[in-house]
């Protein structure tokens, strides 16, 4: 099989008229040609970084999004999953991935629970890590999230990044703000990449330690405006990931969106082809396609080098999406979950006032941080309330891994809600069941929704009740992606008819228990100060 266009070479730098020859799924041939079709044949994407749960779909659906994007190939961190129930999860990713033709490359999450400071519902201890490095399937391993474990040399953490290094896999990096001794320290360890970086001046000095970078184009997170002209000056030391995408985001701007931003600012689409393709396959030791005789048949059949619309997508020689269609099997996922929590009633989120002033969680847009300030709150008889005037509202998490345990509560300002409570069983990373809302009664309905259904996402008011089922984990549907896109918009934009300032408001939501970002977070045990890594009280 001949397929024929303009063939841009990203080694020489050059774009040519060509036909690509296609034999037992390799490029066996290309060749000049004197007449092509008007378009482009580029190598496929890789998104660097991704946690696939994040998207709300199982790999099997994800790819369907992704290969309509010219993507074909995802280095994936199955974490989200793993700490819902452990090894069996990452199983699931894995087996779930098989059934469609796209290259999912998996590592082994080495910090389940993120920190030892977090419950989750499943562990990934030193023999489980030595167990999924050997699998040829495991090429890496992930994201080493608690760094201060490793500036510490804890014996558990270093065990787990030794074994990688006896099998010559790659480590990668979580290290939000880290410089000077802390970071060499950091790195001397092994960890080879960072996707936490957030400025030009961090992202040079950990390239010239030696780390590649991983420029965020995410969501909620989105690195890429503050670091796009490190793609000129460090190709080599770059790669583009998503890190967490929601569905509907995934479906409009994936990693040729960021290819073709860079364009729009006059960037080289050489340098930014490479940093999508090449830096990533040699440095995870992938097996994807560069358009070079020998390769596996991997690329990409774009309008122009400019808009990048993407006619088809081949993946070993095989056309995955052509004409308009996505050429993919539809996999039935399998059911996992880990659902223990009790519903609640409106007395186990109360707050007696014990104070003059509470600690509030501070969020705001594109962001993973939170900040953290102290604030006068709203009283009511003797119990602190929601204050919906100065956006100070309150938070809930409950454990949803225990019966019956006791609820943490919390005050966070930032989303902007007006009425009504929001609620979901995505809570990074430990995915815990997170609440928010304007009073108590819609709040309490909303947590006991998302426990009824035993993990989705819910918005709750007087006037109105939506509910998005993740019955995967508490973090995947199992329904058809198209299906998952609709109903996550529409939940969406309920949400924000009732005053949410935000963007993606249930993957803001997701990050507020996340304590290895900082600063002020709220957690199983309480509420945690990153910064100072211990745990605080609400009043002060």
């Amino acid at each position: 099989m001949d397929v024929k266009g303009y063939v841009v070479d990203i080694f020489k730098k050059r774009v040519f008229k060509g036909s690509i020859t296609i034999q037992n799924s390799k490029i066996l041939a290309i060749r000049e040609e004197n007449t092509v079709p008007n378009v482009f044949i580029i190598p496929g994407f890789v998104d660097a970084h991704i946690h696939i749960e994040s998207s709300l779909l199982p790999p099997s659906e994800f790819a369907k999004i992704a290969v309509r994007k010219g993507c074909i190939a995802c280095i994936c961190d199955p974490h989200e999953i793993a700490n819902v129930v452990g090894m069996e999860g990452v199983d699931f990713m894995i087996n779930n991935a098989k059934n469609v033709n796209f290259k999912f490359y998996f590592g082994a999450p080495p910090c389940v629970p993120a920190t030892d400071l977090e419950d989750s519902g499943g562990k990934i201890g030193v023999q489980d890590i030595e167990t999924l490095l050997k699998r040829k399937e495991i090429k890496f391993l992930a994201e080493v999230m608690d760094f201060e474990s490793v500036i510490q040399r804890r014996e558990d953490i270093m065990r787990k990044i030794s074994f990688a290094k006896t099998l010559n896999k790659p480590i990668d990096g979580h290290a939000p703000g880290l410089r000077g001794e802390m970071l060499e320290r950091y790195i001397s360890a092994g960890i080879s990449t960072d996707h936490e970086v957030t400025d030009v001046e961090e992202a040079e000095e950990k390239i010239k330690k030696g780390m590649k970078v991983i420029i965020r184009y995410g969501s909620v997170s989105r690195d890429f405006d503050a670091l796009s002209t490190l793609v000129e000056r460090y190709p080599k030391s770059c790669m583009i990931g998503s890190d967490d995408k929601a569905p509907d985001d995934l479906e409009e701007n994936y990693i040729d969106s960021a290819v073709k931003e860079g364009v729009r600012r006059k960037l080289s689409i050489f340098d930014f082809l490479w940093v999508t393709s090449v830096t990533p396959r040699l440095h995870y030791g992938i097996d994807i396609g560069l358009l070079r005789v020998g390769d596996p048949a991997d690329f990409v059949i774009v309008e122009n080098l400019e808009d990048l619309r993407v006619i088809a997508t081949y993946i070993d020689g095989i056309p995955v999406f052509y004409e308009g269609c996505v050429k993919l099997d539809t996999a039935r996922s399998k059911i996992i979950n880990n659902f223990q929590a009790s519903k609640l009633t409106v007395d186990d989120i109360k707050v007696i006032s014990m104070g003059q002033k509470i600690r509030v969680i501070e969020t705001r847009e594109k962001s993973l941080f939170t900040g953290a300030s102290v604030e006068t709150p709203r009283v009511q008889g003797d119990l602190v309330v929601s204050d919906k005037e100065r956006d100070i509202l309150k938070v809930v998490l409950i454990n949803r891994y225990k019966k019956n345990t006791k609820p943490v509560v919390g005050f966070l300002r930032g989303f902007g809600l007006k009425k009504g409570s929001m609620a979901s069983s995505i809570l990074h990373d430990s995915h815990h069941i997170i609440g928010l809302g304007c009073d108590d009664i819609s709040l309490v309905e909303a947590i006991n929704e998302v426990i009824e259904n035993e993990g989705g996402m819910v918005f709750v008011s007087s006037e109105r009740k939506e509910v998005l089922p993740l019955p995967i984990g508490g973090l995947m549907s199992d329904l058809c992606y198209e299906e998952i896109v609709r109903k996550y918009r529409e939940l969406n934009r309920v949400v924000k008819e009732s005053g949410i300032l935000f963007s993606y408001p249930f993957v803001n939501l997701s990050f507020v228990g996340l304590p290895v970002i900082p600063k002020l977070k709220i957690t199983s045990r309480g509420l945690f100060d990153v910064n100072e890594q211990k745990l605080v009280e609400l009043f002060l």
